[in-house]
């Protein structure tokens, strides 16, 4: 795997999961969950951090938001998944060679993920 694919990989999984974030929350937000609580309660799940009791009696009260809250996690564990072994693959596809320009080819990448998610938050 060269460097260009393996950056690209990354930032294509980057931007994934920030749609995927988003997309879960507009469905937590369908149920009823304000906007900024429903972005922190599927960032938690996604990532497996967990959360507060009193922020999740919101989540278990309802029979609809516990199911939505198993996809996420079973979705948030399979994708974290995917994410570790991804980079696993690319840093050992590495060449002793390329290691000195990874954090230049992940660089141009991560500048450009970054602008299309602040351009699409605003």
């Amino acid at each position: 795997m060269t460097l260009f694919l393996a950056s690209l990989l990354f930032s294509v999984i980057v931007l994934i999961y920030w749609i995927i974030l988003e997309l879960f929350t507009l469905m937590f937000r369908i149920t009823g969950l304000p906007d900024d609580k429903a972005r922190f309660q599927v960032l938690s799940i996604l990532t497996g951090a967990g959360f507060t009791t009193r922020e999740s009696e919101s989540i278990v009260s309802s029979r609809m938001r516990r199911r939505l809250a198993q996809g996420t996690m079973l979705f948030g564990y399979v994708f974290n998944v995917t994410i570790v072994s991804a980079l696993v693959n690319v840093f050992f596809s590495l060449k002793s060679a390329q290691v000195d320009t990874v954090f230049l080819g992940l660089a141009v990448p991560l500048a450009i993920a970054a602008l299309v998610i602040h351009l699409i938050r605003t």
